[in-house]
């Protein structure tokens, strides 16, 4: 099952432009280190990928793709947030309302799920 979770990543101190760009391209990359590791780890997730659009001010959107090879949807669902919540944690993020302390903070805009 291929999941695409887009969301919305800002910074919580007001920054310049192309200081956030930066930043957040910094914190990007170690969000797929984590991705790569995690996904050795868990046998039924794979194929990690993500695009970044710099519309959303004052931050950016992002889209985080994974295949799990999982049947039951709601359970390669369940894989596939655990998996990503882990990796944003792991590289420094949050998700919305989950914490603070100046990482990229992560607010989930849509998801998509195809077989």
């Amino acid at each position: 099952m291929e999941i695409e979770w887009c969301f919305t990543v800002t910074l919580e101190e007001a920054q310049k432009q192309d200081e956030l760009v930066a930043r957040l391209d910094s914190h990007f990359n170690r969000l797929m280190e984590e991705l790569v590791k995690l996904v050795a780890v868990y046998g039924t997730v794979r194929n990690p990928e993500f695009s970044v659009g710099f519309a959303a001010s004052p931050g950016v959107v992002l889209e985080v793709g994974l295949i799990v090879d999982e049947k039951d949807e709601a359970k390669a669902l369940d894989t596939g947030q655990s998996v990503l919540r882990a990796a944003i944690r792991r590289s420094g993020g949050h998700e919305k309302g989950t914490g603070t302390g100046g990482g990229p903070c992560y607010e989930q805009v849509s998801m998509i799920m195809a077989r």
